[in-house]
């Protein structure tokens, strides 16, 4: 099951539940501490003493005792579960992360604690060490409650990728000491690369084939899943902010003078309007828009991986062409007679491997389309001038091999990623869309007992002595009347 992002906006603080992914048993985000002390160490009973317990400044990990929560059966599986690391324990970091595992390499059963930094520093790594994977998303943090809940996300996609489960930073980070951490992010500083656009004359086909069909369908299940979640968090917020249906039957039966059927009713209406309004921006659909969002990031992440493949393959068309131009420019019979640079054009390489194409002032018509990128500047052509064609062929040749191998890197696993990840995608939305479901359902049972009760207390009779107009215009019986016709008989006489 997917941990909820909690969104303080929506939802008080304390009023989501999580489920543990240890034992599986869902528990109220207050408790978390409580839990993560007993589901982690075993029975109370069996827990060991404070006085062998390692010190809160000792940086190895701790292992607790092996307890009953279940694994999958066959295969290598590791299970995380992300809580608050106790208030008293000043010296470790916030997130306590506790791993169950199959995995050989790993301990069966390891504690270790985390900081936001360190979280973040796994995601960045991650996405420099492996392009060519789709590395989950870390929304930034919104609340202490938010970010746990997102970590543990997070550090479940990663247990669950066939790939990056194994890969050495994520192991480190799941049981290796607080000094073995700091080391290793010593080494492995993400580096953020600014993206060089290459576009080559004779590009990549992009209006057809499995690429752009495959990118296609995410931008629109992004787009749609995306869509969901703002309408549903839209329509929560307007129901919030209107004025409810009980605040009316509420007036009406305030306004009504007397203990009439309609104030009893109206009253009774008020109470099951505000009970049922109440759950519009429950804590379960507050869930399942959260829930939504988070896979629609999900989807975004794939989009990136197809993109970073379209990038490779303009990459290796782009320097592909830049050799077959420097030979015809070297092979050229004006060229072998010519000295470099002069009154002919000139292939300039900068830093990042874009070249650009300078010519003299009498261009004889015969330069490069305007596709090259621009991020040649004065300094650096100035300091490359020089440089003949075989020397620019030998460059171009040594980037057009190396933007194959990241080509052929990027393409050897797409496959299969893009189908992990499709599987996965699909059964974390059949784990939502179940959970919506049965809380709905739930919720509707609820209701219609209310309403079936609300219905037998409409039903009661109408008292005509309880009544809200209460107006007398003189006496109108029959006896009044006689008496004031004998009276006014008795007066006609008498004169």
């Amino acid at each position: 099951m997917l941990s909820p992002i909690s969104a303080t906006s929506m939802v008080n603080e304390g009023s989501l539940e999580l489920q543990c992914t240890l034992c599986k048993e869902k528990i109220k985000v207050q408790d978390l501490e409580a839990h993560s002390k007993s589901c982690s160490s075993g029975s109370r009973s069996n827990s060991p003493s404070p006085n062998c317990r390692r010190k809160a400044t000792d940086p190895s990990p701790q292992l607790p005792r092996k307890q009953d929560f279940p694994l999958p059966n066959g295969g290598d599986y590791i299970l995380v579960n992300v809580t608050r690391t106790p208030p008293g324990a000043t010296d470790l970091a916030p997130f306590k992360v506790v791993t169950k595992t199959t995995l050989p390499q790993l301990n069966p059963l390891t504690e270790v604690h985390r900081s936001q930094g360190d979280f973040q520093w796994l995601y960045e790594a991650l996405q420099e060490a492996c392009p060519e994977r789709i590395v989950p998303p870390l929304k930034p943090p919104i609340s202490l409650d938010a970010t746990m809940s997102e970590f543990q996300r997070f550090l479940c996609r990663l247990a669950a990728h066939k790939t990056l489960k194994k890969h050495h930073l994520f192991m480190i980070f799941l049981t290796g000491t607080a000094e073995e951490l700091r080391s290793l992010r010593a080494k492995h500083r993400p580096r953020r690369h600014d993206q060089v656009q290459y576009k080559p004359a004779v590009g990549r086909d992009t209006n057809s084939g499995p690429l752009v069909a495959a990118k296609e369908y995410l931008i629109t299940l992004e787009q749609h899943t995306q869509g969901l979640a703002s309408h549903l968090e839209q329509s929560s917020r307007r129901k919030t902010a209107m004025e409810k249906t009980g605040h009316w039957f509420r007036a009406i039966s305030e306004s009504e003078p007397a203990e009439t059927y309609l104030k009893r009713a109206a009253s009774d209406l008020a109470r099951s309007c505000e009970v049922m309004e109440g759950h519009h921006g429950d804590t379960d659909e507050i869930l399942f828009i959260q829930n939504l969002q988070s896979i629609a990031d999900y989807v975004r992440a794939a989009q990136d991986l197809l993109t970073r493949v379209e990038d490779a393959v303009d990459k290796f068309l782009y320097w592909d062409e830049e050799v077959n131009i420097i030979e015809a420019v070297t092979s050229s019979p004006l060229t072998e007679q010519s000295p470099p640079l002069e009154n002919s054009e000139d292939v300039v390489f900068d830093d990042s491997g874009v070249s650009d194409i300078t010519s003299s002032s009498n261009n004889s018509g015969n330069s490069r389309p305007n596709h090259v990128t621009d991020h040649v500047t004065a300094h650096e052509s100035a300091s490359l001038s020089g440089v003949s064609n075989s020397e620019k062929w030998a460059q171009a040749n040594e980037k057009c091999a190396d933007a194959k191998d990241y080509l052929e890197m990027m393409c050897r696993d797409l496959s299969d990623e893009l189908s992990q990840f499709d599987l996965h995608k699909e059964k974390e939305l059949k784990q939502v869309l179940l959970d919506y479901a049965a809380a709905q359902l739930e919720r509707h049972e609820k209701f219609q007992g209310k309403w079936f009760a609300m219905r037998y207390l409409l039903d009661t009779p109408i008292l005509p002595e309880k009544r809200a107009i209460q107006f007398s215009n003189g006496p109108t019986d029959a006896t009044a009347a006689t008496n004031a016709k004998q009276q006014l008989t008795s007066s006609i006489e008498g004169q």
